[in-house]
């Protein structure tokens, strides 16, 4: 969909009915200059979220010459705020802190040197602080959205989407390869199964609940269930022997020393999540070797700072324009507002993805 949005020094593309730009702005410069507090989920130490998340009143946050302020509309809870409010994720918090850290909404107000972007524009980003009802947002972390898209939708676009992107060309599969990928549950693996069948790659899912394989399977993908004992020859038995050509590890542990045998040669290994919380994985060097595998841990942060600022942007505009088009789809999601987020959230469902509004 050539054309859909622009960057740089152009205002981020709108659908729909053309807006009254004189009340537009005014609106927005008043909703600045009248809101000086807003609510936020603060922590003030680290631990489980629902344990030390408290609901707070506080200031709205000043914005530099570089940052706009967005009022933020929707935030997707990922494993990654959960590390981040415990104090053991990459990116660590600055006590007290808002949590968070991802979101979309729509801009209420620019700083002096920001260009391209004005208040009203809908905008998904990643920022600490977006559990709250306004997030200070530096320009370069922002992502133009369609006016069409939902914000339960665009709050997604910054994380997953381009991890997924990232995973997928790091493996350097070609149509027919086997890709197969653990957590397949996730918000993260659907995406990537559906970027990898879209290019003619076979993928097959592991997952802990047989609940789930019908889902992996409307994606295009076969599903086996991790803990089977005969998961090592099932395994085999899907590929006709051949092996697979990357293996996406997000959860490490006995499935790693499993997985590793059954690789074909020259075979890649992404290692990119902990959910086995550091259990050990057992393989000897031969296995390595003589199949000539790539062992390799990735984070998207280390990722994105290899890419051109051109080559991110490219990005987000395939991603934007594959939910635009509906060639990509997210999770199903399940929505709980920002002050009852506390008390609703060990009851909300575990297959959807919980979205804060």
């Amino acid at each position: 969909m050539p054309g859909l949005y622009r960057y740089r020094h152009e205002r981020p593309y709108s659908a729909g009915k053309a807006e009254d730009t004189t009340q537009t702005l005014a609106h927005y410069a008043m909703l600045a200059k009248t809101n000086k507090d807003m609510k936020a989920l603060q922590f003030e130490q680290t631990g489980k979220l629902e344990e030390v998340l408290q609901l707070t009143e506080t200031a709205m946050p000043a914005i530099s010459s570089t940052q706009v302020l967005v009022q933020v509309k929707a935030r997707p809870v990922n494993p990654a705020d959960q590390l981040f409010v415990k104090g053991v994720y990459r990116k660590k918090p600055v006590l007290p802190q808002t949590a968070g850290l991802e979101g979309s909404g729509t801009i209420v107000e620019c700083g002096s040197a920001v260009s391209g972007f004005a208040p009203g524009d809908h905008v998904a980003f990643r920022a600490a602080g977006t559990w709250a009802d306004y997030c200070a947002v530096e320009q370069e972390a922002l992502i133009p959205i369609h006016r069409n898209i939902h914000f339960t939708t665009s709050c997604q676009v910054p994380l997953n989407p381009i991890t997924a992107i990232a995973l997928l060309q790091e493996a350097r599969l070609k149509a027919g390869d086997w890709l197969l990928l653990n957590a397949a549950s996730s918000s993260l693996a659907g995406i990537i199964i559906q970027m990898a069948v879209h290019k003619g790659i076979q993928v097959v899912g592991l997952l802990h609940h047989a609940q789930h394989i019908p889902a992996l399977q409307a994606l295009g993908a076969q599903a086996l269930l991790q803990d089977d004992a005969a998961l090592a020859e099932q395994l085999q038995t899907i590929t006709g022997g051949k092996g697979f050509n990357a293996f996406l590890d997000a959860v490490g542990g006995p499935v790693l020393t499993t997985v590793i045998p059954l690789m074909a040669p020259y075979g890649y290994i992404s290692v990119y999540g902990n959910l086995s919380n550091n259990a050990p994985a057992a393989f000897t060097n031969s296995a390595i070797i003589y199949k000539n595998l790539a062992l390799q841990g990735f984070g998207i942060d280390h990722w994105l700072s290899g890419q051109t600022r051109e080559q991110v942007q490219q990005a987000y505009r395939t991603i934007v324009d594959s939910l635009y088009d509906g060639t990509l789809s997210f999770r199903q999601t399940v929505t709980v507002p920002l002050e009852k987020f506390i008390t609703d959230y060990p009851g909300l469902l575990h297959n959807a993805k919980p979205i804060i509004v």
